[in-house]
């Protein structure tokens, strides 16, 4: 039982990694098969080109949830790093919040577009594009609770860590 709560445990802390690598499994494996259709058969696979559209979108979005809550996007702190130690600590607070308020907008702006989208459908396999554009507010929501974590961090640790 205690290995299960393990397995459920780092699946949900891992979620936007898991869900990134299916994604880019899948758009590996439709791109792939679409290539060998093509120079095998003379035939293009029309659903997998579609799918990886949608899959590709999942790797952007959630992936990029991924990247940003390991700090692994790159970061411009040229400029924070030559202040002056008083002066750099409110700043990159600053940037906190204003990466908090960024992406609580996009999160919610995403969603209104997903939300519009719903009702266009692909062309041969009719999904709705709600199931592509969801990614984007499912991703920009995973990081807003990112950065809202690192504001916390920010407070109860000398600064942002840096890796």
């Amino acid at each position: 039982m205690g290995n299960l709560k393990k397995k459920l445990k780092y699946l949900i802390v891992n979620i936007d990694d898991v869900i990134s690598c299916v994604a880019m499994s899948l758009t590996v494996i439709f791109v792939v098969s679409n290539v060998i259709a093509r120079y095998l058969f003379k035939e293009t696979i029309m659903w997998a080109e579609e799918l990886t559209m949608f899959a590709f979108a999942w790797v952007i979005f959630v992936g990029a949830a991924s990247t940003y809550k390991s700090k692994m996007h790159v970061g411009i702190d040229l400029v924070v790093d030559l202040l002056p130690i008083k002066i750099r600590r409110p700043v990159e607070l600053g940037v906190l919040i204003f990466m908090v308020l960024l992406l609580g907008y996009l999160a919610v702006l995403s969603f209104s577009h997903m939300y519009y989208s719903r009702v266009s459908t692909s062309l041969m396999m009719r999904l709705s594009f709600a199931w592509k554009t969801v990614a984007a507010p499912i991703g920009f929501f995973i990081m807003f609770i990112y950065s809202i974590r690192d504001v916390q961090k920010f407070f109860t640790t000398k600064g942002v860590q840096k890796c």
